[in-house]
């Protein structure tokens, strides 16, 4: 997510103090710790909201085009729905594409795998775009292939019609328009992301030549006897059980990220 805040000295120390104390109850356990604890700490303030142009999933565009497909079927199988709802579009299948300003992306593939390997940098803006939605969007195969079972796509108001393509159950037409837009949608924006990340990469390793080879061959502080890549074992934390791990990082104190 994005959020903005105002830099202050006191609340950065008392923040500090907060999550540097051990015996705190802020050290709440979850999958977002950090967006966590800035939820808890500013529940008082005046929130506000912004547009999802600050912050475009790209892997929400499919889960719009599924709200999209569903609201339509729905008002269209209901003769008192309001007219509206038979044409509404999700937000990020309506905004036009020039005001996003922050792209979030998620999954195994990141950006900076351009620098990987000698076939990802090798690849242009266009190819490494595909690259990148085919192994993250998990609508990939059910909205750019149309390769998936006929109820997955019944859940959403849509069925396949004999010549191909999918139609909308309700009233027979064609849902084809809507998917392709949110198919280009995706390409696009990735496109444009991937173009402004390459950019603003290059720029960054002109200033820091040495920075692709220690990306590549990270170094690692002194004592650490495992390397990245290294392929380890940790035990529970009832000490019941040892699980595989794979070692994907080392802070400067010498804690390991697995």
């Amino acid at each position: 997510g994005v959020i903005l805040l105002e830099p202050d000295q006191d609340t950065f120390e008392h923040m500090r103090q907060e999550v540097v104390s051990e015996t705190h109850p802020e050290h709440v356990p979850g999958s977002g710790p950090e967006q966590d604890y800035f939820s808890r700490y500013f529940a008082h303030a005046p929130w506000h909201h912004i547009s999802v142009t600050y912050n475009f999933q790209i892997h929400h565009v499919p889960y719009s085009l599924e709200s999209t497909l569903s609201c339509r079927h729905h008002a269209l199988s209901d003769p008192e729905s309001e007219p509206k709802y038979r044409t509404w579009l999700a937000p990020r299948m309506r905004i036009p594409l020039e005001e996003v300003r922050n792209v979030h992306f998620s999954g195994e593939v990141k950006f900076w795998d351009i620098f990987s390997s000698e076939e990802t940098n090798a690849m242009d803006d266009k190819d490494f775009a595909d690259h990148f939605i085919k192994h993250t969007l998990l609508g990939y195969a059910r909205w750019f292939e149309l390769s998936e079972p006929d109820d997955s796509y019944e859940e959403f108001g849509c069925r396949r019609r004999p010549g191909g393509g999918l139609e909308l159950i309700a009233d027979g037409s064609d849902a084809m328009p809507l998917v392709s837009s949110a198919v280009q949608r995706i390409r696009s924006v990735t496109e444009m992301a991937v173009a402004a990340w390459r950019k603003n990469a290059a720029q960054l390793v002109a200033e820091i030549p040495c920075l692709r080879s220690t990306l590549a061959c990270p170094g690692l502080p002194a004592g650490c006897p495992w390397g990245i890549g290294t392929t380890l074992e940790v035990q529970s934390e009832d000490g019941d059980a040892w699980h595989p791990c794979t070692v994907r990082g080392v802070h400067s104190d010498g804690r390991y990220v697995v």
